[in-house]
């Protein structure tokens, strides 16, 4: 060892599940009115624990196995909940302050994505590991609540050409294996206690009367009626098809369980549509938003492209004042498809730059 090193001593963490409880949820949490609740209390300590809150608004319940607490708001306010989590070497108490009204994403979500990790090229076992993992370690003890789930069985091609035949519910080819595997994907979040699953329906036919969109409809119909029964919901990402055939699509199903992922940025590099004007259309059915940024198709044969946020042509601010209109209540989802330092980078942009409008 010579004159310049330097020794660290490493200290050994303690066991995420041994120990008295120790509560790690939000200090804040927003919510629309009326919309649905779900928040997981997050918290370390030795299993079995018993978790209760006092002070929650009316139509707001706690779990007191899980700690998930779930129900709708009725009214606009602030509330002050004090959160008990309890096992047999002591007790925790944490304060939650509950915020209900037009302010979004209070709290960011935090949760795992298999697109950034894998790609394409994934498979049951993958995510499967990947969610048993979140849970067995401490990242769900410390807030970590969703799996994202990237892809299908079969081949998928991000394009205009081959997507049409390979992405999605709408190829006949594919349906029915991937339709076993999203109930298998459902059967694996309802034990997790993840409230919906997401998955990209593909090039929805703009005509009602396409066997395909019959076909497809029969699929989803089947999936939301599974998913129901385990009190989940079934929500479809935006991209390869106008808003107009979505809401079309959505009414013809008529299953009140299910909901939009709506990415902007896919709209805008499929061509399909304006983000802002969709939302006039699919506004009330939007879960969840991806912020990512790009730019309409400038060659008819191929997508357009993502670019760092702020450089491409979805207006965000216009995008989050009408959100703000529709009463949004849902998590904003940064993404960024690519890898290395300037992914890194531009994510921290996209977060100051949200952040502000927000």
């Amino acid at each position: 060892m010579n004159s310049n090193s330097v020794q660290t001593q490493i200290s050994k963490i303690a066991p995420w599940d041994e120990g008295a409880p120790v509560l790690h949820s939000p200090l804040r949490y927003g919510a629309r009115v009326n919309n649905s609740f779900y928040l997981p209390v997050a918290c370390v300590g030795a299993r079995p624990l018993v978790f209760s809150a006092e002070g929650l608004p009316r139509g707001l319940n706690i779990n007191p196995g899980s700690g998930i607490i779930t129900g709708k708001t009725e009214k606009e306010g602030e509330y002050q909940v004090l959160l008990n989590a309890e096992n047999i070497h002591g007790k925790n108490v944490r304060e939650l302050n509950i915020v209900t009204g037009e302010t979004l994403a209070l709290t960011p979500p935090l949760g795992w994505s298999s697109w950034n990790c894998f790609g394409s090229n994934i498979d049951a076992q993958k995510i499967m590991t990947a969610a048993k993992a979140m849970v067995s370690s401490d990242m769900a003890a410390h807030g970590y609540t969703y799996v994202n789930i990237d892809d299908w069985p079969g081949p998928a091609e991000w394009n205009f050409t081959t997507g049409p035949a390979t992405i999605g519910l709408v190829p006949e080819k594919y349906r029915k294996n991937r339709v076993k595997a999203l109930k298998k994907a459902a059967d694996f979040a309802s034990g997790l206690g993840l409230p919906a699953i997401v998955t990209h329906l593909g090039f929805i036919p703009e005509n009602p009367g396409d066997p395909a969109f019959a076909g497809t409809l029969d699929a989803v119909t089947e999936l939301a009626l599974y998913l129901k029964a385990r009190n989940m919901e079934f929500w479809f990402e935006t991209g390869q098809e106008t808003p107009i055939a979505l809401l079309r699509f959505i009414r013809a199903a008529g299953m009140a369980n299910t909901g939009v992922n709506l990415d902007p940025t896919n709209l805008i590099m499929y061509g399909k549509g304006n983000p802002v004007d969709a939302l006039d259309i699919l506004g009330e059915y939007v879960k969840c938003v991806h912020v990512k940024d790009g730019l309409y198709p400038a060659d008819p044969m191929q997508l357009g492209r993502e670019v760092r946020i702020g450089s491409g042509q979805v207006d965000f601010p216009a995008l989050i004042l009408k959100l703000k209109e529709k009463k949004y209540a849902g998590p904003f989802i940064i993404e960024r498809e690519i890898s290395g330092e300037t992914q890194r980078k531009d994510i921290q942009c996209a977060l100051k730059y949200l952040e502000e409008l927000l």
